[in-house]
């Protein structure tokens, strides 16, 4: 096989490795890398922030500097629109920077938390252990730069640095609106407020700032915002808070008690802390000066060495511990202990909410109301009028009304709640997690609880403590797109802005891998780069967490699939309802699923209304007794999981989760061995499961009503359902009524005798559902399509966005399923035909490799000789686009994304099925620096290998 040629960041060995994203560790970074030198900079609050000072503390205001490398990145970001001489945008600083990053190819790496160091033999530091998503791994390096703030590397190195805060800081912005003040201050109870004028001329910025931090950031914001209006009624009847800070920022006065080895520098030492974004920026400067002439630790020494597991620095006990505090993980938190659980739950980011909260989706796509999740509603809408003075001005649910009202929920409900913390292990014994490890401000914890709810997104904890799981959809192993939303600004009259969100799809990403993560970050943060900013096209924020909507799939009891949803089946193990359609963004069915191909392809039905109930088994991993898996790694089929992933449906799943941990606990029992009438109970109680409480009273979305659904389902199509398909079918009307046909058992023999019908349409839906069924006597209809390119209109608007393929691109596909030693010759014919779009290869391709499945090679070989003479090109496309016979020139959108490994993939794949060597195309795929790419390629076996 050809060897893998990409490397990965933990492999290498860096010259110097900078730790820390801020303003001290950019500079510090830019500086090395611009002077020749190869650096890495580290990210260490397990997060994807750079400049977090202004892009998640949103500290704007800027202090006078001479230095070159300042004025060099102010001269930047003024081009840009970004900055004047006395403040910054913070949304616009941090896409300035990325593209800088981005441009000059510096190495950087997100989500991780370094937890270890490691000195050669000479006591020089030469490797960091890091915790991440993906587990511990080493970064190797020479000389080390701790640009934290915190002093984390002689924190590691046993020196025990002195911290003394010297205050925070917390930043409101506000926009539009009659500001009858432009200058205010006020001292507050326990806090000092100032409102200035920002960067653009409808934007005020209040700022709150305060000494004692026994009151956290999130029970400040109502007060501030209170004695504003009180201040100004204007304000309060017709500003919008369009973004704030997500954490507030602290300066700290830092000493080191001991002494450091001399390939290590600390940024911002001494009596007088940098305080200011300037101070910082050159506090990483000096900091460079200061690293000149050490001695470099042999770190290629670590190469070899296996990764100790290291002792724990504390350890938690508890009875409920829940990964993460997400859309799912908060509510989820918030049920468990309510029923008396003592609740401990960990979260990355340094906020609950989520995708809510964090990756700017502040509305809900369809879905139930009902359970705690009205009560969450109810309280966010409650909320809203401090930070909007018109419901017009907010779209969905305010995101920051949201943050606070879940932080107050949880202190409430007495969770205790560790931000900035990172799942990175955990062990089992007989299918009982024992203990789990997380990484938090460079320390270790271990987490000793009864019951664990794996709300992480991806399935981590249930993944490390070794359940299986589904990754991918089958023909190609990639993913749904990813998002990197960000708010905007509308203007909704003369006096008024609204926010909205930004929500597109930036690209693919594998979320288990913290590089591929880090590179989807900076990809998706440079959708936004224009070369000048204005105040309507700007971002107000860009989302500190990417948009993944799917990842890992566990393996539970019950693997929810389409079939359920299409059908509409009831459980008798239901803990609540999931309803919205198909909501594939795919455009390449042809590496979807023959169900999802006859869904999308053949009904038409992207659209069409799906609904269930969920049953309990579904978050139940299998092999594991005391693990529930709330989140969208839930038991879900790659197919079923495009409608089954839902804010609302998150939500339903970490509720019912709390509740039946917290009943664990107090049976001391293991998950399938819950009292399941208190469930039952429960649910009903809050909601859940009651239709008559689900009542939804909000303007936070598209909601579902039940009065729209059957009151039953049941295994399989009923006699009417497959009676109105078949009346579908003469007809020749494509849609839903043909799934209900193809689902019937036995399939009507009528069906055969359509194939000849005169009419187009009527001999079409019959040769479908045949197909799908794996009938050959389907295939002469398919062929005819294919021949004549039947109905092949260049129709960009509706066709498009429901996802509507052509016939003859259809038929391709379905050929798969049902094609014979008949059809090879139409495929020859057709892969002939000059420029043909990728989509179109592709499909061509797909289905050769099925049916040599079933043909063998001999009668195949010319076609896939042919299909191997296709050069890979870089067929750069966007996400979503239309279907085509011939090949589109390549996009310059920026979402656009190269595309050609997917044909380099199935030629790859064709070439090892017969025989010939692969190496040309696996050498393509291994180079590739997208993960869900290289993951694809590394499993074929090639001849020779």
């Amino acid at each position: 096989m050809a060897a893998l040629s990409f490397r990965a960041i933990h492999e290498e060995v860096f010259e110097t490795v900078v730790v820390g994203t801020g303003f001290a560790g950019f500079a510090a970074a830019q500086r090395l890398w611009l002077a020749g030198r190869r650096v890495l900079l580290l990210d260490h609050r397990g997060r994807g922030d750079l400049l977090y000072e202004c892009s998640r503390a949103f500290a704007t205001e800027l202090q006078p500097c001479e230095d070159p490398a300042w004025m060099a990145l102010l001269a930047d970001l003024r081009a840009a629109g970004a900055a004047n001489p006395s403040r910054l945008d913070g949304a616009l600083t941090e896409i300035v920077a990325t593209r800088w990053i981005r441009q000059q190819q510096l190495p950087i790496l997100y989500y991780t938390v370094p937890i270890a160091a490691e000195c050669d033999a000479d006591g020089l530091l030469a490797s960091l252990v890091v915790g991440s998503k993906s587990g511990a791994r080493r970064i190797m390096g020479q000389h080390w730069i701790d640009a934290t703030g915190e002093g984390l590397l002689p924190a590691l190195l046993g020196q025990r640095p002195t911290l003394t805060p010297t205050g925070w800081c917390a930043a409101i912005h506000l926009q539009g609106g009659t500001w009858d003040l432009d200058e205010w201050q006020q001292t507050a109870p326990e806090m000092t407020l100032s409102l200035h004028t920002g960067l653009w001329p409808e934007e005020r910025i209040l700022q709150v700032q305060w000494d004692d931090d026994t009151i956290d950031w999130w029970q400040r914001i109502e007060p501030a915002l209170r004695a504003l209006h009180l201040a100004s009624p204007a304000v309060a009847r017709s500003s919008l808070v369009s973004h704030l800070s997500s954490e507030p920022l602290c300066s700290h006065r830092l000493k080191i008690g001991g002494h450091l080895p001399p390939n290590v520098v600390v940024a911002g030492l001494g009596d007088a802390p940098p305080v200011g974004l300037t101070d910082r920026f050159v506090s990483g400067l000096d900091a460079v000066d200061r690293l000149t002439d050490a001695p470099p630790a042999d770190a290629r020494a670590f190469d070899e060495h296996p990764l100790l597991r290291t002792p724990p620095d504390d350890i938690i006990i508890c009875d409920v511990l829940v990964a993460g505090a997400g859309t799912a993980g908060a509510i989820a938190a918030i049920s468990a202990a309510r029923h008396g659980a003592r609740t401990l739950c960990v979260e990355p980011l340094n906020f609950a909410g989520g995708i809510s909260t964090g990756g700017g989706i502040h509305s809900y796509y369809y879905g139930f109301p009902g359970g705690v999740q009205n009560e969450l509603d109810e309280r966010v809408q409650q909320a809203m009028p401090l930070f909007a003075g018109s419901r017009k001005q907010v779209q969905g649910f305010h995101p920051d009304a949201r943050k606070i009202v879940l932080h107050a929920m949880l202190r409430e409900a007495g969770v205790t709640l560790l931000t900035g913390a990172t799942l990175i292990d955990v062990t089992t014994r007989a299918g009982w997690v024992e203990e789990a490890f997380v990484a938090h401000s460079a320390r270790l914890l271990a987490i000793h609880a009864h019951s664990h709810i794996d709300c992480t997104g991806d399935g981590d904890l249930a993944a490390g403590a070794g359940a299986d799981s589904l990754f991918g959809r089958q023909g190609d192993g990639n993913l749904h797109a990813y998002s990197q939303s960000s708010g905007r600004l509308r203007r909704l009259d003369q006096e008024r802005l609204g926010m909205v969100c930004v929500n597109f799809d930036a690209g693919w990403v594998d979320p288990t891998e913290i590089e591929d993560l880090t590179r989807a970050r900076l990809d998706g943060i440079l959708h936004y780069w224009e070369k000048t900013f204005s105040a309507d096209s700007r971002p107000t924020y860009i989302a500190p967490a990417i948009g993944l909507r799917q990842g890992r799939q566990i393996v539970t009891d019950y693997v929810l699939t389409l079939s359920d949803l299409v059908e509409q089946r009831h459980f008798s193990d239901a803990i609540g309802r999931t309803g919205a359609h198909y909501e594939n963004h795919a455009v390449d069915y042809e590496y979807e699923s023959d169900e999802a191909l006859f869904w999308v392809w053949g009904c038409h039905a992207w659209r069409l209304r799906t609904y269930c109930e969920l049953p309990y088994r579904i978050m139940l991993p299998r092999g594991l007794d005391n693990v529930w898996i709330a989140c969208r790694a839930a038991g879900v089929s790659a197919d079923a999981h495009h409608s089954m992933r839902m804010q609302r449906d998150m939500q339903r799943l970490g509720e019912a989760a709390g509740i039946a941990a917290a009943l664990a606990v107090k049976a001391n029992r293991g998950s399938r061995e819950i009292p399941w009438p208190d469930l039952s109970a429960a649910l009903h109680a809050t909601g859940a499961l009651d239709p008559r409480k689900m009542a939804d009273r909000h303007d936070f979305g598209i909601v579902l009503s039940l009065a729209d659904l059957p009151s039953s389902a049941q295994a399989a199509a009923t006699p009417e359902q497959v009676a109105a398909g078949m009346e579908a079918v003469r007809e020749g009307r494509i849609g839903p009524g043909l799934w209900y046909v193809y689902r019937a058992d036995p399939l009507p023999a009528e069906l055969e005798s359509l194939l000849a019908s005169e009419n187009s349409d009527t001999s079409w839906c019959a040769a479908l559902v045949l197909a799908i069924r794996g009938n050959s006597r389907a295939e002469t209809r398919l062929l005819s399509a294919i021949r004549s390119l039947e109905d092949a209109r260049d129709d960009n608007g509706q066709r498009s966005a429901d996802r509507l393929a052509p016939r003859w691109l259809a038929a391709l596909g379905l050929l798969r399923c049902c094609g014979t030693a008949a059809c090879i010759p139409v495929l020859e014919e057709f892969a002939r035909r000059p420029r043909l779009a990728l989509n179109v290869l592709t499909t061509v391709a797909t289905t050769t490799e099925r049916l040599l499945q079933r043909l063998g090679a001999a009668p195949l070989r010319p076609l896939i000789e042919l299909l191997l003479q296709e050069p890979v090109e870089e067929h750069r496309l966007a996400p979503q686009r239309p279907y085509q016979l011939q090949r589109l020139e390549p996009q310059d959108s920026p979402t656009a994304e190269a595309h050609g490994w997917q044909l380099a993939l199935m030629q790859a794949r064709l070439a090892a099925a017969v025989g010939i060597p692969a190496d040309p195309w696996l050498t393509i795929g291994l180079a590739d620096p997208r993960a869900l790419v290289r993951r694809q390629f590394a499993a074929i076996d090639s001849p020779g290998t």
